[in-house]
């Protein structure tokens, strides 16, 4: 609902969902549905039009929570930008869904996709031409990437779909500083131990990894890096250049090298971490792998190595780094992992690789 409250100099633009009783009524998420009106009955109208959308729409009660696109502010690291991306809200009025959990998945899926036709109609792209796409992508790749990621996946790929070479994209971060890095191949068993192994050798930084497999067998993975220089290059300057030797060495049919052990910062030398490798298996028999090491480069690299050595998939990663200290999250699968023998010779692997 938008509704103007003007009065001589002041001006506003205003849009909100729910009533102003229901906003208190369910803790005050929005206050002051109209201030600064010297025309009690312009406000008034406005509180009478919120009302009407309450009603339309069942108020708060049925609304989502969705994140506000974040503002770069003037030398804001890139980390700090990725957490403060997760604190602006906006609330947006949406019917209640029946139906149990699958029936709000479903709501949510839809929403995602709609949003992202929207942005590919801007660029006067059909629906028709990135179908057999989109028909190779589960719920799961739509609950896990941003509208505009989805987006500029499709323009990339509607064409490529069963292509037998691999595709690498990059473009500018749209969160900060960094490249964003889009890899499309068919999946092959060292594909994330080459991808970072190649960002290593680069002495660039893995800030975010998110690995998907489409129904047919392809990898779709999105990286955001960064280089661990500090001395900010031109990421434009360097774009072209990982597209290209990404691709040829994601194409290579040789096995990759092992990666090179990273020097320990002086931090680390003083004050160690003590490293920890979990792996454990959810009611749904799905499995996580979780590591806790003192951060040095090459260490994605290395585990990554590891878990291809002993034919363990990654089905995504949740990579964090708190200063000297690396908390990674890997989604696994794999047929040893029902084996406690071989989990138990995979934890000591890695641990050992963590040292």
């Amino acid at each position: 609902v938008r509704a103007g409250v003007a009065d001589g100099t002041d001006a506003a633009a205003m849009a909100v969902a729910g009533s102003g009783d229901d906003v208190r009524q369910r803790g005050g998420l929005l206050d002051g549905v109209a201030q600064g009106s010297q025309d009690g009955r312009r406000a008034g109208d406005l509180v009478d039009a919120v009302g009407r959308s309450n009603q339309s729409h069942g108020g708060l009660a049925g609304a989502q929570i969705r994140l506000l696109p974040p503002v770069p502010r003037l030398g804001e690291p890139a980390t700090v930008l990725l957490e403060r991306r997760r604190c602006g809200v906006i609330v947006q009025p949406h019917t209640p869904v029946t139906g149990g959990a699958g029936g709000k998945i479903a709501d949510q899926v839809g929403e995602i996709r709609g949003r992202a036709m929207e942005l590919l109609s801007l660029h006067a792209i059909p629906s028709s031409s990135y179908a057999t796409l989109w028909a190779q992508l589960d719920a799961n790749y739509f609950l896990r990437h941003e509208a505009h990621e989805i987006a500029w996946h499709t323009r990339q790929l509607a064409h490529r779909v069963n292509t037998a070479h691999p595709v690498v994209k990059a473009r500018i971060s749209q969160i900060g500083e960094g490249i964003q890095v889009m890899v499309y191949s068919p999946d092959q068993r060292y594909l994330f131990a080459r991808i970072c192994r190649f960002f290593e050798r680069l002495n660039y930084n893995i800030l975010e990894a998110r690995v998907h497999t489409t129904q047919h067998g392809y990898a779709l993975d999105s990286f955001v890096v960064m280089d661990a220089g500090g001395d900010k290059p031109s990421y434009r300057d360097v774009m072209s250049y990982i597209e290209h030797e990404l691709m040829n060495e994601i194409s290579s049919v040789e096995l990759p090298p092992a990666p090179r052990t990273g020097r320990v910062s002086r931090q680390l030398r003083h004050f160690p971490i003590t490293p920890e490798a979990v792996i454990k298996a959810d009611e749904k028999g799905s499995y996580s792998l979780s590591i806790v090491a003192g951060d040095r480069p090459g260490l994605l690299a290395a585990i990554a190595n590891v878990l291809a050595r002993h034919g363990i998939e990654v089905r995504s990663a949740k990579i964090n780094t708190l200063g000297a200290r690396a908390e990674d999250t890997f989604y696994i699968s794999g047929t040893k992992l029902a084996d406690p023998h071989l989990v138990e010779t995979l934890k000591q692997e890695l641990l050992q690789q963590l040292l």
